[in-house]
């Protein structure tokens, strides 16, 4: 049922590593959009060369 859904759901992500990993890939995630936003910076300041 859904309240047994939820206590599942809270133990998960009340679980330190759970949180870590999620942290991490949000990271790599992030330095990854961050590189493409700026090659596509570099891709229009070249066009404009």
């Amino acid at each position: 049922d859904d309240a047994a859904m939820a206590e599942a759901l809270g133990r998960v992500v009340g679980d330190a590593g759970f949180r870590e990993d999620l942290r991490a890939r949000a990271l790599v995630r992030a330095d990854e959009l961050s590189a493409e936003r700026a090659l596509k910076a570099w891709e229009l300041l070249l066009a404009g060369v």
